[in-house]
């Protein structure tokens, strides 16, 4: 999982280094097609709050210690990601208020007929937290290279369809990830020191 994570957060810091803020959005957006609009717009939800809860919920049914570990991590992880988005960056412009204002009109906005296009709160990706905070609970609780790889890989697609669907600068799904794997790592280690697991 290590290896993983790393080559991720290695790539990641490269794209924020070598693209100015927007580029990166744009190219991914300007990929748009049939395909990309069905994988991203239902595999952003494995980051939504309901998703989480709901397969907590599951687990705890098969397997009640990682299914509390999961939401435990789940409300850690989402709760300071609320904090940063509307407590210490509440103005964070997202995306289509950026481009509005470079008055870019080729934007491929897949979601609006389906739902608002969000202005503000960008900064960090609550999707992208939440999906790397699960996913890498996951990880740590089964310790399979052959899961590790999926669950990251997951992880790493939600982040991108916050991109692909305009929601999120790449910084926001970065930070988010980082965050996500913070809580995950934390809580994980402190439910081994106090022999939960």
């Amino acid at each position: 999982m290590l290896i993983t994570l790393i080559i991720y957060f290695v790539v990641g810091a490269l794209l924020l280094i070598f693209f100015k803020k927007g580029e990166f959005e744009l190219w991914i957006n300007q990929q748009h097609n049939s395909f990309f609009d069905f994988i991203f717009y239902y595999i952003t939800f494995l980051g939504d709050g309901l998703f989480s809860i709901i397969f907590a919920l599951v687990i705890v049914i098969y397997r009640w210690k990682i299914g509390v570990l999961v939401g435990i991590t789940f409300a850690i992880s989402g709760l300071l990601s609320l904090f940063f988005k509307q407590i210490v960056f509440p103005n964070a412009p997202r995306p289509a208020a950026f481009f509005d204002e470079l008055k870019i009109n080729s934007i491929y906005y897949l979601l609006s007929k389906q739902t608002e296009i969000n202005y503000s709160n960008s900064f960090p990706s609550g999707h992208t937290t939440t999906a790397f905070a699960f996913f890498v609970v996951l990880c740590l609780w089964e310790k399979t290279e052959k899961y590790t790889i999926i669950w990251i890989f997951l992880a790493f697609l939600v982040a991108l369809s916050r991109v692909y669907l305009v929601q999120h600068f790449w910084i926001d799904t970065y930070f988010g990830a980082l965050l996500g794997v913070f809580v995950s790592v934390l809580v994980y280690l402190l439910s081994k020191k106090k022999k939960f697991i």
